[in-house]
């Protein structure tokens, strides 16, 4: 079933890129002749899960590509600009950045790396999912670093005008997180971006808690069809990773890191400590993405491993997020070191744990060896019993035979003949 409908009519010529289905093979869509010759070599594509790292992964690619290499596009419409119409009316950088019209996908076809905010959908309009890499980020932190981006990183309203950004008015992370119109950049964003036009995810609105598992079963089944998936906190195994994919040496940097560059007038009205119902909205915007995450992870952690990752992770964002706005820094620090603390009893533990479970599995090994060889004698035994009773079985037999020889008539009759003879056997011989 073809995902790529016909265009709306109302908005001739706009891109629409609905979400994949379960049923649909990767990159299936409306290919005419010449994108289907064009298949074999269409680009290498890295869809930028926002605050995940993507800005180093996009200026290591700069980096080792010739000019021009990389698509000047950087993002379509299922993050930023959900809604907005008025594109012709942002400014110059803005506008040429953003994947707005059907006749703008020529320009990711040309390139030989596409690298941005894109939802899965648009990616595979231009090249099969085995062809797309992504990085995931642990949620909560993720959302933590998007609202002090919104709210911190200077110019982004002007930038975007007449857009109006998520973070245009400096406000909490209750009011950030309860405002349904930033949805699109905060609400389970991994879920969004793998799955865009899903009925069960609303345009402007936060998805329903009963949706959730079914979401994030849909995501991690098409986040398994991905040429890579790492993420970010497993640090230089995932620019390994990545390097393999795009089958360049890439260096890691960090680039775009919130509020290293902001002009901070005050702080941001964060309440100390953060209170439960900021908690529970920061459960509710990642619901469904930290079982996705969680299963990205488990592919390469263990689960003790997995939880220690994503408790460590959004410690020390919320370290980072008290120093950049000027509160609650000497508690969150504290608290930082409490968990690092933590960590190290826990990393111990797990040595100690690693240690048995070899010496376990040693044992094991040992006695899985004796109980087959055990088997073996057990075997060898019971022939050799088998062995032996055929064995007396045969001797029963002969002795019967025999006492029924000697007690036959012609036995009796045969008698003194065979006297004679022994007889005969014992006389000198003539000299």
């Amino acid at each position: 079933m073809t995902r790529n409908p016909p265009l709306d009519a109302r908005r001739p010529g706009r891109l629409e890129c609905p979400g994949p289905t379960s049923g649909e093979t990767p990159g299936a869509g409306s290919r005419d002749a010449a994108s289907t010759a064009r298949h074999l070599s269409r680009p290498r594509c890295f869809l930028h899960v926002p605050k995940s790292g993507g800005i180093s992964v996009h200026n290591a690619l700069v980096a080792a590509l010739p000019a021009g290499s990389i698509s000047d596009k950087r993002m379509d419409t299922s993050w930023l600009c959900h809604g907005f119409t008025a594109f012709d009316a942002l400014g110059r950088s803005a506008r040429e950045r953003l994947l707005v019209e059907e006749r703008e996908l020529g320009v990711l076809l040309q390139a030989e790396v596409v690298s941005g905010h894109f939802s899965l959908s648009t990616l595979l309009r231009v090249a099969p999912s085995e062809s797309i890499a992504t990085i995931l980020r642990e949620p909560q932190s993720r959302v933590l670093s998007s609202y002090a981006f919104w709210c911190l990183t200077p110019g982004l309203s002007q930038e975007w005008h007449p857009y109006p950004t998520p973070g245009g008015t400096r406000r909490s992370l209750d009011e950030f997180l309860s405002d349904p119109l930033v949805a699109p950049a905060v609400d389970n964003v991994v879920c969004r971006m793998l799955l865009r036009g899903d009925p069960r995810i609303p345009a402007l609105d936060f998805i329903a808690p009963e949706h959730t598992e079914s979401l994030a079963t849909d995501a991690i089944s098409w986040l398994d069809r991905l040429g890579y998936v790492g993420t970010l906190e497993r640090g230089q195994a995932t620019w390994k990773g990545l390097s393999r994919f795009f089958g360049l040496k890439l260096e890691p940097s960090r680039a775009n890191v919130t509020g290293a560059a902001a002009v901070i007038s005050e702080a941001l009205p964060l309440r100390d400590p953060i209170s439960d119902r900021t908690l529970g909205l920061l459960n509710a915007r990642t619901a469904a993405d930290t079982l996705v995450y969680g299963h990205a992870l488990k592919a390469e952690c263990t689960e003790s491993e997995t939880s220690r990752i994503c408790s460590s992770a959004f410690a020390r964002q919320l370290v980072r997020l008290g120093d950049i706005s000027g509160s609650s820094a000497a508690s969150a620090q504290s608290l930082a070191r409490r968990i690092g603390e933590a960590e190290w009893r826990l990393a111990d533990m797990a040595d100690v744990l690693r240690r048995r479970n070899e010496e376990l599995g040693w044992r094991d090994q040992e006695l899985s060896r004796r109980e087959t060889e055990l088997s073996r004698y057990r075997d060898e035994l019971k022939a050799q019993k088998e062995t032996a009773r055929r064995l007396r079985d045969d001797l029963a037999s002969h002795r019967a035979w025999l006492e029924e020889i000697k007690g036959s008539v012609s036995w009796r009759i045969t008698g003194p003949l065979r006297g004679a003879k022994r007889r005969l056997g014992r006389s000198p011989q003539p000299s």
